[in-house]
């Protein structure tokens, strides 16, 4: 199943490279990579589903709506942005209840989201550069709640008493999407340089694709 992973892993991102780099890709490339990340979702779920604990499937089930509002999101980004960033919106928030059933929240999760909510707050409003107009309150809802996902994330890895394989591909997978956010609201909103949405895209694909992989049944 690992080889598996990393083969439709590999094809996805493939495709992602494709339509960043090939004049004749169209959106619908961006999407059908995109439908594909899910699609690896739906395998990984399914693959030794009697294996699973009811925990497992709790997990599974959250961090699937995750990717299928990331998907979502994806489609409606380029024609009402507002109704994509929702979407996306939405798919952190099950992220983030995904962590919690990994691991129940405790005093030290908030303490490290209070941090990554501060830090995130000033790297968004820090610059003079980027300019959010109306989208000021939105921005700002966003960027908490993804600071918390990366709180979260961290913590399931930092203070676990055994560290998972589960974890660590959320983690990693957290990282980069925190990344991929960071480059897409610079490109939107302050320097409209296309290396920077090249960036948003070459980190995005690989933390779905993590997300994805990790509702595999792994042995740790």
């Amino acid at each position: 199943m690992l080889i598996f992973n990393i083969l439709l892993g590999l094809v996805i991102y493939g495709t992602s490279i494709y339509y960043l780099f090939f004049d004749n890709a169209t959106l619908l490339v961006k999407d059908i990579a995109s439908f594909l990340f899910v699609l690896l979702g739906i395998i990984n779920i399914l693959w030794n589903y009697k294996k699973h604990t009811k925990k497992d499937k709790l997990v599974n089930v959250f961090v699937f709506l995750g990717l299928l509002f990331g998907f979502f999101g994806d489609i409606m980004l380029n024609k009402l942005f507002l109704v994509g960033g929702v979407l996306f919106t939405v798919g952190h928030l099950f992220y983030i209840v995904a962590f919690l059933v990994v691991q129940e929240f405790s005093i030290k999760d908030f303490a490290i989201s209070l941090i990554t909510i501060g830090i995130t707050l000033v790297i968004v409003f820090m610059p003079k550069e980027l300019n959010f107009a109306s989208y000021l309150p939105i921005v700002a809802i966003y960027a908490m709640i993804i600071a918390v996902m990366f709180a979260k994330a961290i913590c399931n890895v930092v203070f676990a008493k055994q560290k998972s394989i589960q974890s660590i591909l959320m983690l990693v997978g957290a990282i980069l999407f925190y990344f991929s956010d960071a480059m897409l609201m610079i490109y939107n909103f302050g320097v409209f340089n296309p290396i920077y949405f090249k960036l948003c895209i070459l980190t995005y694909y690989p933390a779905q694709i993590l997300f994805a992989i990790s509702m595999a049944k792994y042995k740790n």
